[in-house]
């Protein structure tokens, strides 16, 4: 199957991703929904592995989704269930190796916790469907600062919800 063709916002802060996720910095990705890995791994010039935390208690289709598109491309997804303290060692060292992690950002307190607990970039981004496997990626970045980064986050969040009526965001703030 052919890779998604995606254009970013065009935005400082999405070419400053680029740039950290092209020379290896190691970023973090607080996405509008975990499916946004599939988008992200189509960047041109882009060898990067992405990781994402997902919940597998979802139903089989679901989950054949992802795991079928994750044995073609530069993904790992792993269980949101083995979270845990050695997980937060080996997230480190993925990112410290210049992968990016990728959480979605309505499941709490806990992707900002995670976020926030690896002093690397912290990155915002919502892909919108554009029609014919083509996505638009707004990105923007994100403070440190885990309350301040839950905050923009979800202020991001609302102004695409409000300027993309037609697109389906999972959020619970």
């Amino acid at each position: 199957s052919r890779l998604p063709k995606v254009e970013t916002d065009g935005s400082a802060d999405a070419e400053a991703f680029l740039t950290d996720v092209r020379t290896g910095k190691g970023v973090f990705i607080l996405s509008s929904h975990v499916g946004t890995i599939e988008v992200l791994t189509a960047l041109g010039e882009c060898d990067r592995t992405f990781h994402a935390w997902m919940d597998f208690d979802r139903t089989g289709v679901f989950n054949g989704f992802y795991l079928r598109h994750a044995r073609r491309r530069r993904v790992v997804i792993h269980p949101i269930s083995s979270l845990d303290m050695e997980t937060v060692f080996e997230a480190g060292d993925l990112i410290d190796n210049g992968d990016c992690l990728v959480m979605a950002g309505d499941r709490g307190d806990g992707a900002f916790r995670f976020a926030a607990a690896f002093g690397h970039p912290v990155y915002f981004v919502a892909c919108l469907a554009a029609g014919s496997c083509r996505y638009r990626a707004i990105v923007r970045r994100l403070p440190s600062d885990r309350r301040e980064m839950k905050a923009e986050y979800e202020s991001h969040l609302r102004r695409v919800a409000a300027a993309c009526p037609t697109q389906h965001f999972v959020w619970t703030a």
